[in-house]
């Protein structure tokens, strides 16, 4: 629960400054719907690896050799396994972010909320 609620976080926190965009995947689809400018991708993708980078590295050095206390998620089975794992993961969360972030009909406002509970509830089925 702890990784959905975290995105809400920062969708409410950071979201008015960057558009939300922790992902790529997220700031390549909106470009390509000229929903945000191609001149500011290079830069939010540079930064938005910058970040995984930083955040992977600070991971490891908390949780070096002590991988039981780490509540995150791990892949487990073949690459090509988790590949399609993350590549269907990443294909609901673009799913309900292009619904409740772009279509005027949606509520904006729980736009957070929608994607964070996205987040958590695909996380839950590919954890179980």
């Amino acid at each position: 629960m702890a990784w959905g609620l975290a995105v809400v976080v920062l969708a409410y926190s950071v979201g008015h400054i960057s558009g939300a965009h922790f992902n790529p995947a997220v700031t390549l689809a909106f470009a390509t719907c000229k929903r945000f400018p191609w001149k500011q991708v290079p830069a939010y993708i540079i930064c938005q690896f910058a970040g995984a980078t930083f955040a992977a590295g600070t991971i490891r050095l908390i949780f070096s050799g002590k991988q039981e206390q780490f509540v995150g998620t791990m892949p487990a089975g073949s690459n090509m396994q988790s590949f399609v794992v993350e590549f269907i993961i990443t294909f609901f969360l673009m799913f309900v972010i292009s619904g409740v972030a772009t279509d005027s009909r949606a509520v904006g406002d729980l736009a957070g909320v929608a994607v964070g509970s996205t987040m958590h509830m695909v996380g839950r089925v590919f954890s179980s």
